[in-house]
């Protein structure tokens, strides 16, 4: 899971613009463009800069995580009348963009121009219809960590520097907080009780992480530990008031339904694709997957345990789960995941190197933590780039770790599940050559466009196509219980597919999701019933990596067919990558050369 986390102006309203957001532009006007080839150029990209300038001075949590750190010490305005304006204003900025003439920029802004519209427009649809903010307390609880984690995990500027923004973010909570409980109407329970968790977690970032992060500031200690007091006080009476009062009127359906789906489907896959046509390919492709798996596991059978199925009398289901039962068999306890998982990536890139997979970014750090606990709840692992504006800084690839909550049978399914080889592959998936390296390619590309807006399905797509490249060029030498658990995690995303248009969209119960999981998928119990959250908080993301999976190999084809004997895997992983994260729809015509309608 990758997180990086988009009428015409009056001369009068843009110097407005221009003089409220001056300490914004410095920075953003300073990030490279490409060429300025046309007469159209300049103007689009003056309009582009404009725009995420007003974006960052309305967002300053987002201006922070994209390297933008003229507002590090503010938080963001929640409030109606803030969210009426930024409706507003992206409405302008779409009129102003519909204005311009495609035909009169180079090829390079013309795909920006096309994807920056595109991002508003799924701006304006998240205001005006999902309207988040009204519908689940994680709006807040993520915000709140994240405008000080992002202060703590990045060091683009001193400690001294750094905590006194934090201070005054601190002193922001209680502002924050207060207009939550004046948005919040009747949110789904799930989204209230995981709110409930994260916001522990917010107090411990407080209490834990930058209490210690205070001392590199000696001079600040008095400052933080008055500001570190009130924002705990809001902390702690948000979460009572979730516990004592939004809890029991949390009795909205956290599905979509059919219509909202479809439309945020449309706008997430950039594609015109239904939900129908969407799980009858999901479903082709489930019963191939499993016709693979359990080929091998015929196999495998025979070597575990001595005896051919046939003997036993057993099913193609008992076969397939008796192998992946021995396979989960090694595994590593709760306290080694991290340390197991940063000895899989030295792996990786030892092996990437030796075959010349891909060609690796030089400079980037890639650092393994815990997942922050304000985070935890919805995925096993993610990684998190740096902002375009934050060049040199790390990546975090994030593991969460195992609930101290939980009974031993939930401990055991967990590792089971995220065995010694299912380990492997998320870190291929997650780290080499998969999110970190697609990242940095992303962050280097001259755009301030693709910089800051990146498509979903080509960043998971990619990670799942960076899975099939490895074990394809002899990464695990042929261990088919490596494969085996490559092709249970891409049945994973086939069945997310399923499960997730199935859930928001009415037609699948809880109980037939879990079934295909655990059954028809191979899952573990643990891992299921995560799924069911992490679908029920994150509807349409699940969709992302079968759909942009498909895309990607599909546009292999092609470029194979294009080049011929010229075509070899390095090269097409380099271009792949070397065009920021653009939406598929639009990487198959940069990749072929085909002009832009």
């Amino acid at each position: 899971m990758y997180r990086k986390a988009f009428l015409h102006f009056s001369w009068l309203l843009a110097s407005l613009l221009l003089v409220s957001v001056s300490g914004a532009q410095e920075s953003i006007y300073s990030f490279p463009v490409g060429s300025l080839s046309t007469a159209g150029d300049s103007g689009f990209v003056e309009l582009s800069k404009r725009y995420f300038a007003w974006h960052f001075s309305m967002s300053p949590v987002s201006a922070t995580f994209n390297g933008v750190h003229e507002f590090d010490g503010q938080l963001d305005d929640v409030s109606p009348a803030a969210f009426q304006k930024k409706t507003e204003m992206l409405g302008r900025f779409l009129d102003e963009l519909s204005g311009l003439d495609l035909s009169g920029l180079s090829t390079l802004h013309r795909y920006d121009c096309l994807i920056l519209r595109d991002n508003i427009e799924r701006r304006l649809f998240s205001l005006e219809e999902l309207r988040e903010w009204e519908r689940s307390p994680l709006f807040y609880t993520q915000l709140a960590g994240g405008s000080i984690r992002s202060l703590l995990s990045r060091d683009f500027a001193p400690w001294d520097a750094r905590l006194e923004d934090a201070i005054s973010r601190l002193k922001e909570f209680p502002r924050l907080l207060e207009q939550a409980r004046a948005n919040l109407k009747s949110p789904a329970r799930i989204d209230t009780e995981t709110a409930i968790k994260q916001n522990a977690g917010c107090i411990s970032l407080v209490t834990g992480d930058l209490k210690k992060a205070g001392q590199n500031a000696p001079g600040l200690r008095d400052s933080l530990e008055s500001a570190s007091r009130v924002a705990v006080e809001a902390l702690e009476s948000f979460g009572e008031y979730l516990e004592k009062e939004l809890l029991e009127r949390s009795t909205a359906d956290y599905r979509l339904g059919k219509e909202l789906y479809a439309r945020k489907l449309s706008h997430v896959l950039h594609s015109e694709a239904t939900p129908e046509e969407l799980v009858s390919r999901a479903r082709a492709e489930y019963e191939a997957v499993r016709e693979e798996i359990v080929r091998i596991s015929r196999e495998l059978y025979v070597e575990f345990f001595g005896k051919e199925p046939a003997q036993e009398g057993l099913t193609d289901q008992q076969v397939a789960r008796a192998v992946y039962s021995r396979i989960a068999d090694v595994h590593c306890q709760p306290d080694e995941l991290l340390d197991e998982c940063r000895k899989c990536l030295a792996e990786l890139e030892s092996f990437i190197r030796e075959k010349d997979i891909i060609t690796l970014p030089e400079g980037e750090k890639l650092e393994m933590e815990w997942t922050p606990e304000f985070e935890r709840g919805v995925a096993i692992a993610g990684l998190e780039s740096p902002g375009p504006l934050d060049r040199g800084l790390p990546t975090f690839f994030y593991v969460a770790p195992v609930p101290e909550d939980w009974s031993n049978e939930q401990v055991e399914s967990y590792l089971r599940e995220y065995n010694d080889f299912l380990l492997r592959i998320l870190c291929i998936h997650e780290g080499l050559p998969g999110h970190y390296v697609q990242g940095a390619y992303a962050n280097r590309f001259p755009s301030l466009v693709r910089a800051v807006v990146g498509s979903g399905p080509f960043v998971e797509g990619w990670a799942m196509y960076s899975e099939r490249v490895m074990l394809a060029a002899g990464y695990g030498d042929g261990d088919p219980r490596l494969k085996l658990s490559q092709l249970k995690f891409y049945l994973r995303a086939v069945i997310n597919t399923i499960i997730d248009v199935g859930l928001h969209t009415g037609t699948m119960t809880e109980e037939e999701a879990l079934d295909l999981m655990i059954n028809g998928g191979f899952q573990e119990e643990s891992e299921a019933r995560g799924k069911i959250v992490r679908a029920s908080l994150t509807s349409t993301q699940l969709v992302t990596y079968f759909v942009g999976l498909q895309g990607i190999v599909e546009l292999e084809r092609l470029y194979r067919e294009k080049l011929g004997d010229r075509y070899t895997q390095k090269g097409f992983n380099d271009k792949l990558l070397s065009f920021g994260s653009p939406p598929l729809q639009y990487l198959k015509k940069m990749m072929l050369g085909e002009p832009v309608e």
